[in-house]
């Protein structure tokens, strides 16, 4: 739920709540995504959208938080993520109201 009551639904939600290896990640690296630079995590674009095999970003697959430093750069910070976070629900906000033409 939004900060203004609006409800998002979606299908998946992936945790990223640290640099560790994550057995998850590991297999999306080896079946659905792109490892990113360091290869300890998934590539994502700056949109924060999760590269495919072939680099191109999925339209409904997105990862925040500190797994995410691999192709950003430094995100351990509260702040850091804190952005992540807006513009990630920026970003699903308008492609929910593009799609469903609210």
């Amino acid at each position: 739920t939004l900060s203004q009551g609006e409800v998002v639904r979606g299908q998946h939600l992936i945790n990223c709540t640290g640099v560790a290896r994550d057995p998850l990640l590991d297999q999306m690296t080896h079946t659905i995504a792109n490892p990113d630079a360091l290869k300890r995590s998934i590539a994502i674009d700056s949109q924060l959208a999760v590269l495919d095999q072939n680099g191109r970003a999925y339209q409904s697959l997105w990862m925040i938080g500190p797994a995410t430093m691999g192709s950003l750069g430094d995100v351990i910070a509260a702040s850091a993520i804190a952005k992540q976070a807006e513009q990630l629900a920026k970003s699903i906000r308008l492609n929910w109201m593009v799609n469903y033409h609210v």
